[in-house]
């Protein structure tokens, strides 16, 4: 069961980087200097719960760059 939304915001729990990475979008903020907070916090969290599983790799600079070029040559 997922937790609500406000537990993100209220620091209860840490969501998946997935939930994160939208919502970083969303505001046009920098994903590389969330996922680095983020990482830690998950890490955190991980510490205090071994039984949750280790986040996602970080996508290469250049995946993301495909990716990017790709989402605008769409338009």
């Amino acid at each position: 069961m997922r937790p609500p939304p406000e537990a993100f915001f209220e620091g209860a729990t840490v969501p998946e980087w997935e939930a994160i990475q939208r919502l970083v979008l969303i505001l046009d903020g920098e994903l590389t200097y969330f996922r680095r907070l983020w990482e830690t916090a998950y890490k955190n969290t991980a510490a205090e719960h071994p039984e949750a599983a280790p986040p996602p790799p970080l996508p290469s600079p250049t995946s993301e760059l495909v990716e990017l070029t790709t989402a605008v040559g769409r338009r």
